[in-house]
């Protein structure tokens, strides 16, 4: 997610430039029915704002590296312990027996050829037309993003709930009072209100696509 900070902020005296990041995984299917629970990385491996919270609580995957990004053991771990129990779990409630993931082919992606799941099939799309083609990049996370800043600046001028001593505070204070944990619960809920339709509609450029223009790679059921 991008941050929001006042111009004047980043020249105050004594103000170091906001460093926190955090990365965001999102995977929905093609129909926008079902959408998997979204994935976070963080930098820290208990942030203090966790606390006493159970990671039910959070509804999304916390994960956690020195640069916040995704690398490949991660992405990893994330396909087997988030991915595939979540669309095992729908393709019984649809009573269907295989799905496909598309992913972009990227070195922090896993590596096929040594990790397989049953009844699950990787493509891979062309290279340099992630930007064009890969789903969740045609509005779906500009429509996450755009309802992520619409919760975060109602909370910095209205306190989230129109209170006019909470809309008072200064903007300096307002970031310094800020957790992840409001962060994921802000994210989580922009996540699960973007629209079924526009879900469904970000796989129209690559439905058009001939299959035989990307890498499919089919995984034999584990032993």
């Amino acid at each position: 997610m991008k941050n929001l900070a006042a111009e004047n902020e980043a020249v105050a005296p004594g103000r170091k430039k906001m460093k926190d990041r955090v990365t965001i995984l999102g995977c929905a299917n093609a129909s926008g029915s079902d959408r998997v629970k979204l994935t976070l990385v963080g930098k820290s491996k208990k942030p203090r704002c966790f606390k006493n919270i159970s990671k039910t609580a959070l509804h999304l995957h916390y994960m956690h590296q020195g640069s916040a990004l995704m690398n490949s053991n991660l992405f990893s771990e994330w396909f087997h312990d988030c991915f595939v129990p979540e669309v095992k779990k729908n393709l019984k409630k649809l009573k269907l027996k295989k799905a496909i993931l598309l992913m972009v082919n990227a070195p922090a992606h896993l590596d096929v050829e040594t990790r397989k799941v049953e009844n699950i099939t990787y493509i891979f799309m062309p290279p340099n037309t992630t930007a064009i083609l890969q789903p969740m990049d045609q509005g779906v996370i500009e429509s996450m993003e755009r309802r992520y800043r619409k919760q975060l600046l109602s909370k910095l001028l209205f306190g989230g709930d129109g209170d006019e001593e909470e809309a008072a505070r200064s903007i300096v204070q307002f970031w310094k009072a800020l957790t992840l944990k409001d962060c994921v619960c802000m994210v989580n809920e922009a996540w699960e209100s973007v629209p079924e339709h526009s879900l469904k509609r970000c796989w129209r450029p690559i439905s058009k696509m001939e299959i035989n223009q990307m890498t499919v790679v089919l995984s034999p059921s584990l032993n």
